[in-house]
């Protein structure tokens, strides 16, 4: 082989080292960026099986309750409620002014 042939082949095989081995390093950062990629779609397909599990947790809880009471069921003994707890607050207080009014009649008998 004549030398300048030889130097040709050294040549074209140091630049084809030099493109291979620059693709790789280009390959390799695609990889790593896709690595990251894949890690961080993990990570926001773990929050959104947390929050389907929330909403099973809360369609679970929707279940229950509906087949205790329908909403229109508790806002009707809500209301209830509170008619009884105004009922007691009037009978309360009519009972003291009677308790009253018989004290002070008791105390002013027991003057004369």
């Amino acid at each position: 082989m004549p030398p300048e042939n030889d130097k040709n082949n050294k040549n074209s095989w140091t630049e084809h080292s030099r493109l291979v081995l620059a693709e790789l390093k280009r390959l390799n950062e695609n990889y790593e960026s896709l690595n990251r990629n894949v890690h961080d779609l993990a990570s926001e397909l773990t929050k959104v099986k947390a929050v389907w599990h929330v909403v099973d947790d809360l369609q679970e809880w929707k279940k229950a309750v509906s087949e205790v009471a329908s909403p229109t069921q508790l806002k009707e003994a809500l209301d209830k409620i509170d008619k009884l707890e105004t009922f007691r607050t009037i009978s309360t207080t009519i009972w003291a002014v009677i308790q009253t009014i018989v004290i002070a009649y008791l105390t002013y008998k027991n003057m004369f």
